[in-house]
């Protein structure tokens, strides 16, 4: 019961950063053209640490 719970919370928690880092990338789009290799490396970089932090679970 604990695994479990503590599986999907890490599910929801990765899903949430991802959807967070999109739409924080779009701001920065909107914002400043300047800034979009910026946004993509920071949306790479805390996709690729979500990915690792979820694999280290399963």
């Amino acid at each position: 019961m604990g695994v479990a719970f503590h599986d999907y919370f890490i599910i929801v928690v990765g899903l949430a950063v991802v959807i967070y880092t999109i739409n924080l990338g779009r701001w920065f789009l909107r914002r400043d053209k300047k800034l979009t290799a910026w946004s993509t490396f920071l949306l790479a970089f805390l996709v690729i640490i979500t990915a690792l932090y979820l694999l280290a679970f399963f």
